[in-house]
C-alpha cells in the first residue's frame, strides 16, 4: 500500500478556526490584516509588486509524514534524472518524446561539475482527502515560493495565537515549510563545486521579465557580502573562458527564465533566440558558468511530458521495483494529447475520443507552460470549454492528465465573506537530490495557483 499523509489534525485545525471567525470575527479580522501588513512590510509579494492573499490556514503533519515526503521527492528526483539521462542519451529518443524541444538540442547538457540535471525543482502535488500524494507536474524551470513560505508559516503563527486559535507555544512550532536561508546556502554551494573563481551572481532574466522573488533574492545574497544582481540574458557575453556582464565576469547564474515554444501564447523565447542570447548560450555550451537550472532541466525537466516517460515500458526497465512502484503509487498517469493510439491503464484507446467522452475525469494543460496559464479540469469545465481544450494546436502543445480530487479546506478568509472550500496542493522544493520543505498551497480554484487565487498555506510540524 502507498504511504499516505493523515490529514485529521488538519481536518480540525479548520474546525477550530471557523469556530473562532463565528466566536470572535473581529479579532480574527484584525490578527489577518496584522498578517498582511506584515508580509507586506517584509516585501513578499507577487513578482514584487502584487501583495499576496493571506488566510488563517495550515497544513499540520507529524514529523512520520515529513519523513513520508521526503522519501517521495528524493526517490522522484532519482527518477526524473534517470529518464532525463535516457531521453537525452539519444537524439532519435530525445525527437520521439519532445520534439517541441529540437530548437534546444544544441545546448541541453550537464555541466561538468554537476552529478544532477535539476539543480532547483519543485515536485507539485494534491493530496487527497485520505492522504494519497499524486504528482502533478515537475517545476525544473524556475520554481518560486522557497523564499515566501517561511515567512508564511511564522506570520500564520502569530496570526492564530492573535485570533486565540491555538496556544502562545504554539506559535514557535516546527515549521514544515522551506527554511528561508536553504535557497541561498545550496546555490552558494552549488558555486563552489564550479571550476571558476567567485564572481559576480547573475540573477537572469530574459524576454518574459518575470521577476518573482528575484529582489527579494539578491538582498539576501547582498547582506551575506555577495556581489548579486539582476541581469538580462542578452546582455551576458563569452569572453572566451567564462560568461560576463559589462565585462565582470560571472560565477553562478540563476536562470528565471521560460524557453517553453517558438509561438506559445504564454512565457516563451520568440523565433530568434540564437542571436539575442549567442553570448550566454556560448557560454553554458563551453562550460563558462555555473547556471541553475541548466537549459535541459527549462525544457524538457519542465515538460510535463516526462511524466509520460516515467510510465513508458522501455524506460521502467531502468528502474529498480521499488522506483516502478513510486511511480506507479504517485505519479498521475500523463501523455501527450495527440491524435492516434495510445496505452492508457493498461489498454489501448484512440486517444482523442476518449478524451473528449471523459470529461470529468480528465485534466488537459499545456506542456510547457507556467502559472496555471491554459490549464482546464474538466469537472469544472462547461462542455464547450472542454472541447475547445481538445483542440490540437502545434503553438500550444498539451498533456492529458488523469484527475485526482484533492482534499478540500473550509478556509474563512475575512469577517466579511462565509468560509468556502479551498483545494490543498503542495510542491515538495528539491535542491541538489534533498528534500527541502514544502509550499503549500489553498485556493477556491481547483488551478491552486499564486498568479489566480491561491494562497501560499502555513505548515506546522506537531510535536
Amino acid at each position: 500500500m502507498a504511504p499516505r499523509i493523515d490529514l485529521n489534525s488538519t481536518f480540525a485545525l479548520h474546525d477550530r478556526l471557523l469556530g473562532r471567525w463565528r466566536d470572535d470575527p473581529k479579532s480574527c479580522q484584525a490578527a489577518c490584516d496584522h498578517a498582511s501588513q506584515t508580509l507586506s512590510d517584509r516585501e513578499t509579494k507577487f513578482e514584487g509588486a502584487r501583495s499576496m492573499n493571506f488566510a488563517l490556514s495550515a497544513l499540520l503533519l507529524k514529523q512520520q509524514h515529513v519523513e513520508t515526503l521526503r522519501e517521495i521527492g528524493e526517490s522522484l528526483h532519482r527518477i526524473a534524472e534517470k529518464a532525463m539521462d535516457w531521453v537525452l542519451s539519444d537524439h532519435d529518443r530525445f525527437i520521439q518524446f519532445f520534439r517541441d524541444h529540437e530548437r534546444m538540442w544544441p545546448w541541453l547538457r550537464k555541466a561538468s561539475h554537476s552529478p544532477h540535471w535539476q539543480g532547483v525543482s519543485r515536485f507539485d502535488a494534491v493530496i487527497t482527502a485520505d492522504g494519497q500524494v499524486r504528482i502533478l507536474e515537475l517545476n525544473t524551470g524556475c520554481p518560486a515560493g522557497f523564499f515566501h513560505a517561511e515567512n508564511f508559516s511564522d506570520v500564520t503563527a502569530r496570526a492564530m495565537v492573535e485570533a486565540g486559535a491555538i496556544p502562545a507555544h504554539a506559535a514557535t512550532s516546527r515549521y514544515g515549510t522551506i527554511p528561508e536561508r536553504t535557497l541561498c546556502d545550496e546555490l552558494l554551494e552549488i558555486e563552489r563545486q564550479g571550476t571558476h573563481e567567485q564572481g559576480l551572481i547573475a540573477l537572469v532574466n530574459d524576454e518574459n521579465e518575470l521577476q518573482n522573488e528575484l529582489a527579494l533574492f539578491q538582498r539576501k545574497l547582498r547582506s551575506r557580502g555577495r556581489r548579486a544582481e539582476i541581469v538580462n540574458a542578452r546582455d551576458i557575453q563569452w569572453n572566451g573562458s567564462q560568461a560576463t556582464v559589462h565585462g565582470e565576469p560571472i560565477s553562478l547564474a540563476y536562470n528565471k527564465i521560460r524557453i517553453s515554444t517558438p509561438n506559445s501564447p504564454g512565457h516563451h523565447w520568440r523565433p530568434g533566440f540564437e542571436n539575442r542570447y549567442a553570448g550566454y548560450l556560448e557560454a553554458i555550451a563551453k562550460d563558462g558558468v555555473v547556471a541553475v537550472n541548466n537549459l535541459a532541466c527549462l525544457t524538457v525537466g519542465e515538460d510535463k511530458g516526462l511524466l509520460e516517460v516515467m510510465r513508458t515500458p522501455e524506460f521502467t526497465r531502468q528502474l529498480s521495483d521499488a522506483e516502478r512502484l513510486v511511480v506507479e503509487h504517485h505519479v498521475l498517469r500523463t501523455v501527450r494529447l495527440r491524435e492516434g493510439l495510445v496505452d492508457w491503464d493498461g489498454q489501448t484507446i484512440d486517444l482523442l475520443p476518449f478524451v473528449q467522452r471523459n470529461r470529468e475525469r480528465l485534466v488537459i494543460k499545456p506542456a510547457n507552460e507556467g502559472r496555471g496559464f491554459g490549464v482546464v479540469v474538466g469537472k469544472f469545465a462547461t462542455p464547450s470549454e472542454w472541447e475547445a481544450a481538445c483542440e490540437l494546436d502545434p503553438c500550444l502543445p498539451k498533456v492529458v492528465q488523469e484527475f485526482t480530487e484533492p482534499a478540500s479546506l473550509e478556509v474563512q478568509r475575512d469577517a466579511n465573506h462565509e468560509s468556502m472550500s479551498h483545494f490543498l496542493t503542495v510542491g515538495l522544493a528539491m535542491i541538489r537530490g534533498r528534500y527541502s520543505g514544502l509550499l503549500s498551497r489553498v485556493s477556491t480554484n481547483p488551478v491552486t495557483n499564486v498568479g489566480r487565487d491561491g494562497v501560499v498555506q502555513a505548515v506546522f510540524v506537531e510535536n
